[in-house]
């Protein structure tokens, strides 16, 4: 099994014991002027592909950008109507509620009524 220094030595030095790079302490005098140019290479190119690209595409992305908006705002206002039309059925299932509980009691005050009437007799 390999050791921790072992392991140091394969992550972090190259071939000619040297180190490469140090992610421990980051010290900028251990970064090789490598790693720097390939980073600025790739920024070159990213640069360039992104010029590539053109006016056009960025273009064609921004209108794509203003579609996509305009149907979440579709959705939204179709949500909105849907959560207004279930909070009128909510209102109308209490209001409905309330009225059966209007109708019991009057059905209970009539049945007292006719059991009143019923002793009376």
């Amino acid at each position: 099994m390999a050791t921790i220094e072992e392991i140091e030595n394969i992550l972090f030095k190259d071939k000619e014991g040297g180190v490469r790079y140090d992610i421990r302490t980051l010290d900028r005098r251990k970064v090789s002027w490598k790693a720097l140019a390939g980073i600025a290479s790739l920024l070159i190119v990213v640069w360039v592909a992104f010029m590539a690209i053109g006016r056009e595409g960025r273009l064609e992305a921004a209108r794509a950008n203003v579609v996509s908006v305009k149907y979440n705002a579709e959705c939204i206002a179709a949500n909105t109507k849907s959560i207004n039309t279930l909070i009128s059925q909510q209102e109308g299932l209490g209001t409905n509620i309330a009225w059966i509980k209007k109708s019991l009691e009057r059905m209970e005050d009539r049945e007292n009524n006719l059991k009143k009437g019923m002793k009376e007799k």
